[in-house]
């Protein structure tokens, strides 16, 4: 423990550390360097540095006489829903450029202090190893300044060591924080002086102090990172760029008994118990040439304890040959990883294989290198993919048969060339890419009596867009009869109309021009009736009509097609009114017709719906009369049918017949030749009165 401790700790201190230490680092001295261990810490980009790589602090204010106890910067922070206040003051033992760091759980109001003796004296201390002499790295001078970078509170020192008379080597050394609450360090050595110096080493230690005894263990968090802790906080230093991490006893800074290299350390094992401890972030075995600059930098990080819990990693699996989809992983392995915030994640390229699946290449990793502090999202490690293909040739071919020409058909072709295959393995899918391609085939035309409808069989370039469907193909060429070809289409239509018939797809297989045409629609033999592509034709009956077209190409030659066009019936429509209702004498009379467009003939009955047998309709042209007398009262449907005899199909009508109530019930009458009922009684009566008289005569 150091004896330079005093009470005169500010009250807001609650839990204080001491940093200022004591250890001279040996120009010859090894230590293993490892890799950055932490990203850049959020919102904090590059600091504004001079030709020479030094700071340029040109912009910055310079802080004039500071005091001890003077506050240079502040700035809040809220991590994992806990807020933080940071401070950054001039410690009360100012006589070297170090600063006062303080980070405080404002909802807890504890404290912690990067500081000796709460703030007493400095978070960090210089030693320089030049020409094989060690030393503390006092200045002559130094120079407060403080700014804002990127939204952050900055503060920076300057000052100037002079080793030997022509070397002069000038410190800077910038305090920042970050927008997610690490503390970020930034010490560059610059030789300003004209010879280039010898192999020298510089360090700066960091006290660790947690508790007022200084012996809390220090653990390995992850490469060059450490942590330790107590009740209320954990604290991390890690170095981002620099030559080594060292853990050691403050009280055996002078010698190396007792110092140890972190990255001798798996993550989670004990660096360091028991001791007084420091962090020492070096430079070693470094030379500078004039105006060049060597740069040093590490982090601070403190948790509140109740922050303190596993973090989470989630690995995702995207497929780069298909745009960055999304893969399903293997079964079997884990998807989310757990750890200590800071410590290595420890995915490796084997983890990331395992969980790739059949048919996949790993092409890269992001990496994600720590688990990180901020528990209020999950990182992601990104698994990038490419499809394996596997790769070879195979032989496809393409026949050209030869048909229609019966025993004189030509011999077919056959034509090959070679595929270069590519089989996706994550897919499944084949494609195939033609070699040389398939040259055009001229179709023979030396065939008696045929001609080939196919003049030429395209030829297939090579080197073609690739296929999932490559195979052996088949051509057919086909001959016809080396005469015009006739093809002839039309509308079946209805009797009575019209319809039009066409020989549009006719064609001469030698293409010597267009086609001539006459038609014979009457089917008499001779090819009289019209001309032309096409023609009109009548449809005056229900029926097949038979109709022939001749046609003629350039050369003379000719033929004959013929095609039956359906004239499909249509039924009569018959019209007798709507409903009525007729006079007290039940006789009805009516007027009706009927339309249909065939040239038919036609027959018609009427059904007067009283129980007589239905009767033959008089037929004038396409009209009709009714004329009856119903014998008693009632509703009663009448019917009438005509039906066309080509046809032989039936249209009907109906109405109802509304006969009054009165008339009397002497049976039905037809009003054509039939004997009233007073007429038949006074018959009866003249034949009774001539039997009287002949029975009187004989009685005489």
């Amino acid at each position: 423990m150091r004896a330079t401790r005093t009470a005169s700790a500010k009250r807001r201190i609650k839990i204080v550390t001491s940093s200022i230490g004591a250890f001279a680092l040996a120009v010859g001295m090894t230590f293993a360097a490892g890799p950055a261990a932490l990203s850049a810490p959020a919102a904090l980009g590059p600091l504004p540095r001079l030709a020479n790589g030094a700071v340029d602090f040109s912009g910055w204010d310079l802080v004039a006489s500071p005091i001890a106890g003077d506050l240079l910067a502040e700035d809040q922070f809220q991590r994992n829903g806990i807020d933080y206040k940071v401070e950054i003051d001039v410690p009360s033992n100012w006589g070297a450029p170090l600063f006062a760091n303080t980070i405080t759980d404002v909802a807890a109001d504890e404290s912690h202090t990067y500081s000796f003796s709460g703030g007493n004296a400095w978070t960090s201390d210089y030693y320089l190893t030049y020409a094989g002499v060690r030393s503390e790295a006092w200045p002559s001078s130094r120079s407060y300044f403080t700014t804002t970078l990127q939204g952050a509170p900055a503060v920076g020192t300057q000052f100037d060591l002079k080793p030997s008379a022509d070397v002069t080597l000038r410190v800077t050394d910038v305090v920042r924080v970050a927008g997610d609450g690490r503390i970020a360090h930034d010490t560059t050595v610059t030789n300003i002086g004209t010879a280039t110096t010898p192999a020298f080493g510089f360090a700066v230690t960091l006290d660790t102090e947690l508790d007022t005894n200084d012996n809390i263990k220090l653990t390995k968090s992850t490469t060059n990172a450490l942590h330790m802790e107590n009740s209320s906080f954990r604290l991390y230093l890690a170095l981002t760029n620099g030559d080594s991490l060292l853990a050691g006893d403050w009280q055996k800074v002078g010698d190396l008994d007792g110092w140890v290299n972190v990255n001798d350390f798996t993550a989670g094992q004990t660096v360091l118990e028991g001791v007084d401890s420091c962090a020492q972030f070096g430079l070693v075995n470094r030379t500078l040439a004039p105006g060049v600059s060597a740069n040093l930098s590490y982090q601070e990080r403190v948790l509140g304890a109740q922050e303190i819990q596993l973090a989470k990693v989630q690995v995702k699996l995207v497929d780069d040959d298909l745009a960055g989809a999304d893969v399903q992983p293997r079964a079997g392995n884990p998807t989310t990883l757990e750890g200590e915030p800071l410590t290595d994640v420890g995915f490796t390229q084997a983890d990331a294989e395992a969980l790739t699946p059949t048919g996949y290449a790993i092409d890269s990793i992001d990496n994600v290198v720590l688990f990180d502090d901020d528990n209020s999202a999950t990182q992601e490690i990104v698994v990038h993919l490419t499809h394996i293909h596997d790769i070879g040739q195979t032989t496809f071919t393409r026949t050209i048969n030869y048909t229609g020409a019966g025993d004189l058909n030509p011999a077919p072709v056959v034509q090959s060339q070679t595929y270069v295959w590519d089989k996706d393995q994550a897919t499944g899918v084949t494609t195939y890419t033609n070699g040389t391609g398939y040259a055009a085939v001229t179709s023979p035309t030396n065939v008696t009596g045929y001609w080939p409808l196919t003049a030429v069989v395209p030829a297939v370039a090579a080197n073609a867009a690739p296929s999932t469907t490559a195979t052996n193909t088949t051509v057919t060429v086909q001959y016809v009869t080396d005469q015009p070809q006739v093809i002839l289409a039309s509308e079946h239509g209805p009797e009575g109309g019209s319809t039009t018939v066409g020989a549009h797809q006719s064609y001469d297989p030698r293409g010597n021009g267009e086609l001539s045409f006459a038609w014979d629609l009457d089917n008499d033999g001779e090819f009289d009736d019209a001309t032309g592509l096409q023609t009109p034709m009548d449809l005056p009956l229900t029926g097949a009509y038979t109709i022939k077209v001749e046609a003629t190409d350039a050369l003379g030659r000719t033929a004959v097609g013929s095609f039956a066009v359906q004239a499909h019936n249509v039924v009569p429509v018959v019209d007798i009114g709507k409903d009525i209702a007729i006079g007290a004498d039940g006789a009805l009379k009516l007027e009706g017709s009927f339309t249909d467009p065939g040239a038919d003939t036609w027959t018609g009955t009427v059904s007067y719906g009283d129980g007589t047998p239905a009767k033959a309709l008089t037929l004038d042209g396409k009209n009709f009369k009714l004329d009856y007398r119903y014998a008693k009262a009632g509703v009663y449907t009448v019917t009438v049918s005509i039906t066309d005899v080509v046809g032989a199909e039936t249209g009907q009508a109906t109405i109802q017949v509304t006969v009054p109530q009165g008339l009397g019930d002497t049976g039905p009458q037809d009003l054509e030749g039939v004997l009233t009922i007073g007429g038949l009684l006074t018959v009866m009566g003249v034949a009774l009165m001539l039997w009287s008289r002949r029975r009187q005569a004989k009685l005489r």
